[in-house]
């Protein structure tokens, strides 16, 4: 089975695809985004710092920083400026 391959025009639109198992996005985060619960799910920050809330608990990202948020815990993120984030989720 050979790769796929794509471009991912970061500069133009994000990278978003979906399978059967997981959600894979590349992104920049400029607005702060709301509060909501989901499945399990790998952040990390390649550019730009954010909070992350999770579950009430504040923690401070920058790039080369990671987080894995357990399924159903509710999850929120702020951008100290502009971030470009890497997210892994289980589809569901």
């Amino acid at each position: 089975m050979s790769p796929r391959v794509e471009q991912s025009g970061l500069g133009a639109a994000p990278y978003h695809a979906n399978g059967a198992e997981l959600s894979v996005d590349l992104a920049w985060l400029e607005a702060e985004a709301p509060e909501t619960a989901g499945p399990e799910e790998m952040l990390a920050v390649l550019e730009g710092a954010v909070t992350l809330t999770c579950d009430g608990e504040h923690h401070a990202l920058s790039a080369g920083q990671g987080a894995l948020i357990a399924a159903g815990a509710r999850r929120a993120l702020a951008p100290q400026g502009r971030a470009l984030l890497y997210r892994v989720r289980a589809a569901g």
